[in-house]
Protein backbone atom coordinates (compact mmCIF):
# COMPACT_ATOMS: atom_id res chain seq x y z
CA UNK A 1 0.00 0.00 0.00
CA UNK A 2 2.63 2.43 0.54
CA UNK A 3 4.46 3.65 -2.95
CA UNK A 4 7.04 6.44 -2.69
CA UNK A 5 6.10 9.68 -4.05
CA UNK A 6 9.70 10.94 -5.15
CA UNK A 7 13.09 12.16 -3.78
CA UNK A 8 12.19 15.58 -4.64
CA UNK A 9 9.08 16.21 -2.24
CA UNK A 10 8.72 17.88 1.07
CA UNK A 11 8.36 16.13 4.14
CA UNK A 12 4.81 16.83 4.26
CA UNK A 13 4.07 14.67 1.11
CA UNK A 14 6.48 12.12 2.15
CA UNK A 15 4.71 11.65 5.06
CA UNK A 16 0.56 11.79 3.63
CA UNK A 17 2.18 9.23 0.65
CA UNK A 18 -0.69 9.99 -1.91
CA UNK A 19 1.24 8.69 -5.22
CA UNK A 20 1.26 11.81 -8.02
CA UNK A 21 0.08 14.23 -5.20
CA UNK A 22 1.94 16.90 -3.27
CA UNK A 23 0.89 18.60 0.10
CA UNK A 24 0.01 22.40 -1.04
CA UNK A 25 -1.18 22.95 2.58
CA UNK A 26 -2.77 21.70 5.54
CA UNK A 27 -4.94 23.32 8.06
CA UNK A 28 -5.93 21.99 12.05
CA UNK A 29 -9.35 22.65 13.08
CA UNK A 30 -10.23 23.12 16.58
CA UNK A 31 -11.73 19.54 16.63
CA UNK A 32 -8.31 18.03 15.75
CA UNK A 33 -9.34 17.22 12.34
CA UNK A 34 -6.90 18.24 9.45
CA UNK A 35 -7.97 19.99 5.78
CA UNK A 36 -5.26 18.70 3.63
CA UNK A 37 -4.65 20.20 0.47
CA UNK A 38 -3.43 18.69 -2.26
CA UNK A 39 -2.01 19.26 -5.85
CA UNK A 40 -1.44 16.71 -8.21
CA UNK A 41 1.65 15.91 -10.10
CA UNK A 42 0.99 14.00 -12.94
CA UNK A 43 0.89 14.96 -16.31
CA UNK A 44 -2.18 16.17 -17.19
CA UNK A 45 -2.81 14.29 -20.57
CA UNK A 46 -5.96 15.47 -22.88
CA UNK A 47 -8.17 12.35 -22.52
CA UNK A 48 -8.97 12.73 -26.54
CA UNK A 49 -5.93 13.81 -28.33
CA UNK A 50 -3.15 12.90 -25.69
CA UNK A 51 -1.62 15.85 -25.51
CA UNK A 52 -0.36 16.90 -22.88
CA UNK A 53 -1.41 20.54 -21.74
CA UNK A 54 0.46 23.07 -20.43
CA UNK A 55 -2.18 26.52 -19.54
CA UNK A 56 -4.26 26.39 -16.83
CA UNK A 57 -8.28 27.36 -17.45
CA UNK A 58 -9.44 27.58 -13.92
CA UNK A 59 -9.09 26.03 -10.00
CA UNK A 60 -11.71 24.24 -8.38
CA UNK A 61 -11.46 22.64 -4.61
CA UNK A 62 -12.89 18.91 -4.29
CA UNK A 63 -13.26 17.13 -1.76
CA UNK A 64 -12.10 13.31 -1.72
CA UNK A 65 -12.56 10.20 0.83
CA UNK A 66 -9.61 8.62 1.42
CA UNK A 67 -8.06 6.65 4.42
CA UNK A 68 -7.26 8.36 7.42
CA UNK A 69 -3.68 9.37 8.16
CA UNK A 70 -2.55 9.34 12.01
CA UNK A 71 -5.96 10.56 12.51
CA UNK A 72 -8.99 11.58 10.94
CA UNK A 73 -8.26 13.65 7.77
CA UNK A 74 -10.35 16.06 5.34
CA UNK A 75 -8.28 15.54 1.73
CA UNK A 76 -9.22 18.44 -0.42
CA UNK A 77 -7.93 18.34 -3.76
CA UNK A 78 -6.75 21.70 -5.91
CA UNK A 79 -8.41 20.73 -8.54
CA UNK A 80 -7.38 22.15 -12.29
CA UNK A 81 -9.04 22.68 -15.43
CA UNK A 82 -6.64 22.91 -18.45
CA UNK A 83 -6.59 24.05 -22.32
CA UNK A 84 -6.41 21.60 -25.05
CA UNK A 85 -3.02 23.13 -27.02
CA UNK A 86 -3.83 20.90 -30.36
CA UNK A 87 -6.18 22.84 -32.37
CA UNK A 88 -7.20 19.77 -34.19
CA UNK A 89 -8.81 18.33 -31.02
CA UNK A 90 -12.65 19.38 -30.45
CA UNK A 91 -11.89 18.85 -26.59
CA UNK A 92 -10.70 22.71 -25.91
CA UNK A 93 -10.27 22.01 -21.96
CA UNK A 94 -10.65 19.44 -19.57
CA UNK A 95 -10.52 18.45 -15.85
CA UNK A 96 -6.98 16.32 -14.92
CA UNK A 97 -7.14 13.19 -13.62
CA UNK A 98 -4.48 10.48 -11.83
CA UNK A 99 -4.80 6.85 -11.61
CA UNK A 100 -5.40 7.52 -7.57
CA UNK A 101 -8.30 9.55 -8.70
CA UNK A 102 -9.59 8.71 -11.87
CA UNK A 103 -12.24 10.66 -13.38
CA UNK A 104 -15.77 10.83 -11.59
CA UNK A 105 -14.28 9.78 -8.63
CA UNK A 106 -14.78 11.29 -5.66
CA UNK A 107 -12.33 8.43 -3.48
CA UNK A 108 -8.76 7.26 -3.69
CA UNK A 109 -7.48 4.18 -4.94
CA UNK A 110 -6.04 3.51 -1.64
CA UNK A 111 -9.40 3.91 0.14
CA UNK A 112 -10.96 1.42 -1.90
CA UNK A 113 -8.12 -1.14 -1.94
CA UNK A 114 -7.68 -0.42 2.13
CA UNK A 115 -11.67 -1.55 1.80
CA UNK A 116 -11.34 -4.35 -0.86
CA UNK A 117 -8.85 -5.85 1.94
CA UNK A 118 -10.70 -5.13 5.11
CA UNK A 119 -13.88 -7.08 3.93
CA UNK A 120 -12.22 -9.52 2.01
CA UNK A 121 -9.16 -10.71 3.48
CA UNK A 122 -9.75 -9.65 7.07
CA UNK A 123 -13.49 -10.71 7.10
CA UNK A 124 -14.92 -7.50 8.52
CA UNK A 125 -18.40 -6.84 8.08
CA UNK A 126 -19.62 -4.12 5.59
CA UNK A 127 -21.32 -1.99 8.56
CA UNK A 128 -18.03 -2.36 10.84
CA UNK A 129 -15.59 -1.17 7.68
CA UNK A 130 -17.81 1.80 6.69
CA UNK A 131 -18.29 3.05 10.36
CA UNK A 132 -14.41 2.55 11.04
CA UNK A 133 -13.75 4.62 7.71
CA UNK A 134 -16.15 7.66 8.67
CA UNK A 135 -18.09 6.45 5.46
CA UNK A 136 -21.61 5.18 3.92
CA UNK A 137 -22.31 1.68 4.14
CA UNK A 138 -23.99 2.07 0.68
CA UNK A 139 -19.55 2.64 -0.59
CA UNK A 140 -18.34 -0.15 0.70
CA UNK A 141 -20.86 -2.24 -1.05
CA UNK A 142 -20.06 -0.65 -4.19
CA UNK A 143 -16.26 -0.99 -4.49
CA UNK A 144 -17.22 -4.74 -3.31
CA UNK A 145 -19.31 -4.86 -6.49
CA UNK A 146 -16.72 -2.78 -8.46
CA UNK A 147 -13.86 -5.34 -7.43
CA UNK A 148 -15.50 -8.31 -9.04
CA UNK A 149 -14.13 -9.82 -11.78
CA UNK A 150 -15.57 -13.02 -14.35
CA UNK A 151 -14.51 -16.47 -13.78
CA UNK A 152 -13.74 -18.91 -16.99
CA UNK A 153 -16.49 -20.91 -17.68
CA UNK A 154 -16.84 -23.68 -14.73
CA UNK A 155 -16.81 -26.12 -17.52
CA UNK A 156 -13.29 -25.77 -18.14
CA UNK A 157 -12.42 -26.20 -14.81
CA UNK A 158 -11.09 -30.01 -13.79
CA UNK A 159 -11.95 -30.19 -9.80
CA UNK A 160 -10.89 -33.09 -7.88
CA UNK A 161 -12.98 -32.53 -4.51
CA UNK A 162 -16.00 -30.39 -4.37
CA UNK A 163 -17.39 -29.58 -1.34
CA UNK A 164 -21.60 -29.21 -0.88
CA UNK A 165 -23.11 -26.68 1.92
CA UNK A 166 -26.30 -24.97 2.63
CA UNK A 167 -26.40 -21.37 3.79
CA UNK A 168 -29.65 -19.19 4.51
CA UNK A 169 -28.18 -15.70 3.60
CA UNK A 170 -31.14 -14.22 5.71
CA UNK A 171 -34.90 -14.25 7.55
CA UNK A 172 -38.03 -15.70 5.83
CA UNK A 173 -39.66 -13.31 3.57
CA UNK A 174 -43.51 -13.35 2.60
CA UNK A 175 -44.74 -12.74 -1.34
CA UNK A 176 -47.85 -12.10 -2.27
CA UNK A 177 -49.11 -13.21 -5.75
CA UNK A 178 -50.78 -10.36 -7.53
CA UNK A 179 -53.40 -12.92 -9.11
CA UNK A 180 -54.41 -14.58 -6.22
CA UNK A 181 -53.82 -12.59 -3.87
CA UNK A 182 -51.97 -15.29 -1.53
CA UNK A 183 -49.14 -14.63 0.74
CA UNK A 184 -46.08 -17.50 -0.02
CA UNK A 185 -43.89 -18.00 2.65
CA UNK A 186 -40.15 -17.99 0.87
CA UNK A 187 -37.34 -19.40 2.76
CA UNK A 188 -34.22 -17.85 2.04
CA UNK A 189 -31.88 -21.11 1.43
CA UNK A 190 -28.79 -21.33 -1.05
CA UNK A 191 -26.38 -23.94 -1.46
CA UNK A 192 -22.73 -23.28 -2.72
CA UNK A 193 -20.59 -25.56 -4.49
CA UNK A 194 -16.61 -24.76 -3.38
CA UNK A 195 -13.75 -26.83 -4.86
CA UNK A 196 -12.07 -28.15 -2.28
CA UNK A 197 -8.32 -28.37 -3.68
CA UNK A 198 -8.28 -24.52 -4.27
CA UNK A 199 -11.19 -22.74 -2.35
CA UNK A 200 -12.52 -21.42 -5.20
CA UNK A 201 -16.36 -21.14 -5.37
CA UNK A 202 -17.93 -22.95 -8.49
CA UNK A 203 -21.44 -22.46 -8.23
CA UNK A 204 -24.88 -21.54 -6.08
CA UNK A 205 -27.78 -23.20 -6.58
CA UNK A 206 -31.39 -21.89 -4.94
CA UNK A 207 -32.65 -24.12 -2.58
CA UNK A 208 -31.39 -26.95 -0.15
CA UNK A 209 -32.74 -29.53 -1.87
CA UNK A 210 -31.64 -32.69 -4.16
CA UNK A 211 -33.12 -31.10 -7.61
CA UNK A 212 -31.34 -27.75 -7.27
CA UNK A 213 -27.95 -29.69 -6.78
CA UNK A 214 -29.00 -32.20 -9.46
CA UNK A 215 -29.55 -29.78 -12.11
CA UNK A 216 -26.25 -28.21 -11.38
CA UNK A 217 -24.61 -31.70 -11.89
CA UNK A 218 -26.58 -32.48 -14.61
CA UNK A 219 -25.46 -29.40 -16.13
CA UNK A 220 -22.00 -30.14 -15.89
CA UNK A 221 -20.16 -32.09 -18.99
CA UNK A 222 -19.52 -36.23 -18.23
CA UNK A 223 -15.98 -36.20 -18.40
CA UNK A 224 -15.62 -33.51 -15.66
CA UNK A 225 -18.33 -35.60 -13.40
CA UNK A 226 -16.35 -38.13 -13.50
CA UNK A 227 -13.01 -36.44 -13.29
CA UNK A 228 -14.47 -35.49 -9.18
CA UNK A 229 -12.82 -38.35 -6.84
CA UNK A 230 -14.52 -37.21 -3.27
CA UNK A 231 -17.12 -34.77 -2.58
CA UNK A 232 -17.41 -33.49 1.19
CA UNK A 233 -20.96 -33.10 2.55
CA UNK A 234 -22.47 -32.60 5.80
CA UNK A 235 -24.93 -35.41 6.81
CA UNK A 236 -27.75 -34.38 4.38
CA UNK A 237 -30.10 -37.11 2.69
CA UNK A 238 -31.11 -34.34 0.11
CA UNK A 239 -27.41 -34.42 -1.50
CA UNK A 240 -26.73 -37.71 -1.05
CA UNK A 241 -29.59 -38.09 -3.39
CA UNK A 242 -28.13 -35.79 -5.80
CA UNK A 243 -25.02 -37.26 -5.74
CA UNK A 244 -26.29 -41.52 -6.30
CA UNK A 245 -27.91 -39.99 -9.20
CA UNK A 246 -25.44 -38.12 -11.07
CA UNK A 247 -21.88 -38.66 -9.59
CA UNK A 248 -22.46 -42.73 -8.49
CA UNK A 249 -18.75 -43.33 -8.74
CA UNK A 250 -17.93 -40.59 -6.19
CA UNK A 251 -16.91 -41.13 -2.62
CA UNK A 252 -18.55 -39.04 0.18
CA UNK A 253 -16.95 -37.74 2.40
CA UNK A 254 -18.64 -36.45 5.92
CA UNK A 255 -16.37 -34.13 8.18
CA UNK A 256 -15.71 -35.02 11.44
CA UNK A 257 -17.83 -32.36 12.99
CA UNK A 258 -20.90 -33.32 11.75
CA UNK A 259 -19.91 -37.25 12.85
CA UNK A 260 -18.85 -36.17 16.20
CA UNK A 261 -22.64 -33.93 16.47
CA UNK A 262 -24.42 -37.03 15.27
CA UNK A 263 -22.78 -39.45 17.85
CA UNK A 264 -23.63 -37.01 20.79
CA UNK A 265 -27.14 -36.50 19.53
CA UNK A 266 -27.39 -40.33 19.83
CA UNK A 267 -26.36 -40.25 23.36
CA UNK A 268 -28.50 -37.54 24.59
CA UNK A 269 -31.50 -39.37 22.68
CA UNK A 270 -30.22 -42.53 24.59
CA UNK A 271 -29.82 -40.25 28.16
CA UNK A 272 -33.27 -39.06 27.22
CA UNK A 273 -35.28 -42.37 26.93
CA UNK A 274 -33.56 -43.28 29.76
CA UNK A 275 -35.02 -41.03 31.73
CA UNK A 276 -38.77 -41.13 30.33
CA UNK A 277 -38.19 -45.16 30.85
CA UNK A 278 -37.17 -44.99 34.65
CA UNK A 279 -38.94 -41.92 36.01
CA UNK A 280 -41.52 -41.45 33.48
CA UNK A 281 -40.60 -38.08 33.18
CA UNK A 282 -38.28 -35.39 31.71
CA UNK A 283 -34.74 -35.23 33.40
CA UNK A 284 -34.43 -32.43 36.09
CA UNK A 285 -31.45 -31.15 37.84
CA UNK A 286 -31.28 -34.12 41.00
CA UNK A 287 -30.95 -36.21 38.55
CA UNK A 288 -27.27 -37.06 37.94
CA UNK A 289 -27.17 -38.04 34.32
CA UNK A 290 -29.34 -34.58 33.25
CA UNK A 291 -26.72 -32.70 36.03
CA UNK A 292 -23.48 -33.97 34.17
CA UNK A 293 -25.35 -34.20 30.66
CA UNK A 294 -22.56 -31.67 29.43
CA UNK A 295 -19.88 -33.39 31.11
CA UNK A 296 -21.02 -37.05 28.99
CA UNK A 297 -20.32 -35.13 25.49
CA UNK A 298 -16.77 -34.34 26.53
CA UNK A 299 -14.07 -36.24 24.45
CA UNK A 300 -12.67 -38.76 27.09
CA UNK A 301 -8.59 -37.68 26.30
CA UNK A 302 -10.12 -34.17 28.01
CA UNK A 303 -11.81 -35.55 31.07
CA UNK A 304 -9.37 -34.88 34.33
CA UNK A 305 -9.60 -37.32 37.25
CA UNK A 306 -12.68 -35.47 39.18
CA UNK A 307 -14.28 -35.40 35.73
CA UNK A 308 -13.87 -39.61 35.24
CA UNK A 309 -15.15 -40.06 38.76
CA UNK A 310 -18.65 -38.09 38.15
CA UNK A 311 -18.70 -40.34 35.19
CA UNK A 312 -18.73 -42.97 36.40
CA UNK A 313 -20.79 -42.08 39.48
CA UNK A 314 -23.37 -41.48 36.63
CA UNK A 315 -23.21 -44.72 35.19
CA UNK A 316 -23.03 -46.29 38.80
CA UNK A 317 -26.47 -44.30 40.12
CA UNK A 318 -28.29 -42.97 37.39
CA UNK A 319 -27.81 -46.13 34.61
CA UNK A 320 -29.93 -49.29 35.55
CA UNK A 321 -30.27 -50.66 32.63
CA UNK A 322 -26.24 -50.02 31.15
CA UNK A 323 -27.92 -48.44 28.12
CA UNK A 324 -26.06 -44.92 29.21
CA UNK A 325 -22.60 -46.35 29.72
CA UNK A 326 -23.29 -48.82 26.42
CA UNK A 327 -24.10 -45.25 24.33
CA UNK A 328 -21.15 -43.77 25.84
CA UNK A 329 -18.52 -46.23 25.05
CA UNK A 330 -20.24 -46.64 21.26
CA UNK A 331 -19.57 -42.33 20.75
CA UNK A 332 -16.14 -42.89 21.74
CA UNK A 333 -15.32 -45.85 20.02
CA UNK A 334 -16.43 -43.56 17.11
CA UNK A 335 -14.16 -41.24 17.76
CA UNK A 336 -11.47 -43.03 17.86
CA UNK A 337 -12.36 -44.79 14.40
CA UNK A 338 -12.51 -41.33 13.17
CA UNK A 339 -9.46 -40.17 14.27
CA UNK A 340 -7.08 -43.05 12.75
CA UNK A 341 -4.69 -42.94 10.20
CA UNK A 342 -4.26 -46.02 8.62
CA UNK A 343 -5.99 -48.51 6.98
CA UNK A 344 -5.34 -51.71 9.77
CA UNK A 345 -5.90 -48.89 12.98
CA UNK A 346 -9.02 -48.05 11.14
CA UNK A 347 -10.37 -51.72 10.40
CA UNK A 348 -9.75 -52.74 13.80
CA UNK A 349 -11.39 -49.80 15.59
CA UNK A 350 -14.44 -50.76 13.27
CA UNK A 351 -14.20 -54.34 14.40
CA UNK A 352 -13.86 -53.00 17.99
CA UNK A 353 -17.22 -50.63 17.13
CA UNK A 354 -19.07 -53.45 15.78
CA UNK A 355 -18.50 -55.15 19.01
CA UNK A 356 -19.58 -52.44 21.20
CA UNK A 357 -22.54 -52.15 19.59
CA UNK A 358 -23.86 -56.16 19.28
CA UNK A 359 -23.91 -55.42 23.22
CA UNK A 360 -25.63 -52.38 23.10
CA UNK A 361 -28.52 -53.42 20.66
CA UNK A 362 -30.11 -50.14 20.70
CA UNK A 363 -31.82 -48.50 17.99
CA UNK A 364 -30.21 -45.18 18.31
CA UNK A 365 -26.57 -46.62 18.22
CA UNK A 366 -27.67 -48.84 15.00
CA UNK A 367 -29.01 -45.90 13.19
CA UNK A 368 -25.24 -44.18 13.59
CA UNK A 369 -23.45 -47.67 12.62
CA UNK A 370 -25.91 -47.70 9.61
CA UNK A 371 -24.27 -43.80 8.57
CA UNK A 372 -20.64 -45.16 9.80
CA UNK A 373 -21.13 -47.99 7.25
CA UNK A 374 -21.87 -46.13 4.52
CA UNK A 375 -17.85 -44.40 4.63
CA UNK A 376 -15.32 -46.22 2.95
CA UNK A 377 -11.26 -46.59 3.08
CA UNK A 378 -9.57 -44.28 1.50
CA UNK A 379 -6.09 -45.00 -0.40
CA UNK A 380 -4.53 -42.41 2.26
CA UNK A 381 -5.62 -44.34 5.38
CA UNK A 382 -7.94 -41.96 6.36
CA UNK A 383 -11.54 -43.05 6.24
CA UNK A 384 -13.38 -41.20 3.51
CA UNK A 385 -16.21 -40.09 6.37
CA UNK A 386 -13.46 -38.21 8.05
CA UNK A 387 -12.05 -35.34 5.83
CA UNK A 388 -8.89 -34.02 5.98
CA UNK A 389 -9.24 -30.82 8.83
CA UNK A 390 -7.52 -28.51 6.89
CA UNK A 391 -9.83 -28.63 4.20
CA UNK A 392 -12.74 -28.37 6.12
CA UNK A 393 -12.46 -25.84 8.66
CA UNK A 394 -11.01 -25.26 12.47
CA UNK A 395 -12.54 -28.01 13.78
CA UNK A 396 -13.72 -30.15 10.73
CA UNK A 397 -16.47 -28.51 9.82
CA UNK A 398 -17.17 -27.79 6.10
CA UNK A 399 -20.03 -25.00 7.33
CA UNK A 400 -17.10 -23.27 8.88
CA UNK A 401 -15.53 -23.37 5.77
CA UNK A 402 -18.13 -21.78 3.67
CA UNK A 403 -19.25 -19.48 6.66
CA UNK A 404 -16.36 -17.38 6.27
CA UNK A 405 -18.29 -14.41 4.25
CA UNK A 406 -20.57 -13.53 7.64
CA UNK A 407 -18.44 -12.43 10.25
CA UNK A 408 -21.28 -9.49 11.31
CA UNK A 409 -24.82 -9.19 10.83
CA UNK A 410 -26.45 -10.33 7.65
CA UNK A 411 -29.53 -8.47 8.39
CA UNK A 412 -27.67 -4.84 7.34
CA UNK A 413 -29.28 -2.64 5.89
CA UNK A 414 -30.57 -3.37 2.21
CA UNK A 415 -28.50 -7.13 1.89
CA UNK A 416 -30.07 -9.04 -0.85
CA UNK A 417 -29.15 -12.23 -2.52
CA UNK A 418 -26.64 -10.19 -5.04
CA UNK A 419 -24.51 -8.38 -2.33
CA UNK A 420 -24.79 -12.30 -0.46
CA UNK A 421 -23.13 -13.67 -4.35
CA UNK A 422 -20.86 -10.76 -4.26
CA UNK A 423 -19.61 -11.48 -0.68
CA UNK A 424 -19.59 -15.75 -0.85
CA UNK A 425 -17.57 -15.48 -4.05
CA UNK A 426 -14.91 -13.38 -2.44
CA UNK A 427 -14.19 -14.33 0.98
CA UNK A 428 -14.90 -18.50 0.32
CA UNK A 429 -13.85 -18.06 -3.03
CA UNK A 430 -10.79 -18.04 -4.53
CA UNK A 431 -8.69 -14.92 -4.05
CA UNK A 432 -6.56 -13.95 -7.01
CA UNK A 433 -4.00 -10.75 -7.34
CA UNK A 434 -3.11 -8.67 -10.30
CA UNK A 435 -1.41 -5.79 -10.38
CA UNK A 436 -1.23 -5.71 -6.51
CA UNK A 437 -5.23 -5.76 -6.35
CA UNK A 438 -7.27 -8.49 -4.64
CA UNK A 439 -10.66 -8.91 -7.03
CA UNK A 440 -13.47 -11.20 -6.30
CA UNK A 441 -14.23 -14.07 -8.44
CA UNK A 442 -17.48 -14.54 -10.46
CA UNK A 443 -18.82 -17.51 -12.69
CA UNK A 444 -19.49 -16.25 -16.43
CA UNK A 445 -22.53 -18.74 -16.30
CA UNK A 446 -24.34 -18.21 -13.14
CA UNK A 447 -26.95 -21.35 -12.66
CA UNK A 448 -28.67 -19.18 -10.10
CA UNK A 449 -29.02 -16.08 -12.52
CA UNK A 450 -32.94 -16.49 -13.41
CA UNK A 451 -33.56 -16.96 -9.47
CA UNK A 452 -32.02 -14.02 -8.77
CA UNK A 453 -33.84 -11.76 -11.61
CA UNK A 454 -37.16 -13.68 -10.42
CA UNK A 455 -36.46 -12.72 -6.48
CA UNK A 456 -35.77 -9.39 -7.44
CA UNK A 457 -38.93 -8.62 -9.45
CA UNK A 458 -40.80 -10.01 -6.73
CA UNK A 459 -39.30 -7.86 -4.16
CA UNK A 460 -39.60 -4.81 -6.50
CA UNK A 461 -43.20 -5.57 -6.99
CA UNK A 462 -43.66 -5.92 -3.29
CA UNK A 463 -42.43 -2.54 -2.58
CA UNK A 464 -44.58 -0.56 -5.21
CA UNK A 465 -47.56 -2.75 -3.50
CA UNK A 466 -46.24 -1.42 -0.33
CA UNK A 467 -45.88 2.32 -1.58
CA UNK A 468 -49.41 2.61 -3.17
CA UNK A 469 -51.41 1.46 0.38
CA UNK A 470 -49.17 4.04 2.01
CA UNK A 471 -51.00 7.25 3.01
CA UNK A 472 -48.69 9.73 4.39
CA UNK A 473 -50.42 12.82 6.30
CA UNK A 474 -50.82 15.94 4.95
Amino acid sequence: MLEPTGAGHDAASLIFNLPDYRVAGIVLLPGGIRHVTVESTFPPGCPSCGVIASRVKERRCQKLRDIPVAGAVVLLWDKRRWFCDEYLCERKSFCEATPQVPRRARSTRRLRETLVDAVIDSGRAVSETALAFGISWWLVQQVIGDAALRLPDVDLLAPRMLGIDEHRYRSVRFFQDPATKAWTRYEPWMTTIVDLDTGQVLGIVDGRDHKGVGDWLFARPLEWRLGVQVVAIDPSAAFRKALRMWLPRTAVSVDLFHMTMLANDMLTTVRQGLSQQVRGRRGRATDPAWANRMLLLKADERLSERGRHRLAGVFSADDPTGSLQAAWQVKEQLRTLLNTSSLEDAGAAKNALADLLARAAMPETNRLYRTVCRARLSKSGQLQIAYPLEKCGPNGSMSIHLSRPFPGNREEPGWDMKRWRYRLFATAGKLITRAGRTRLLIPDKAPETGTITTLLAAIAGLNTGLRHRVRLPA
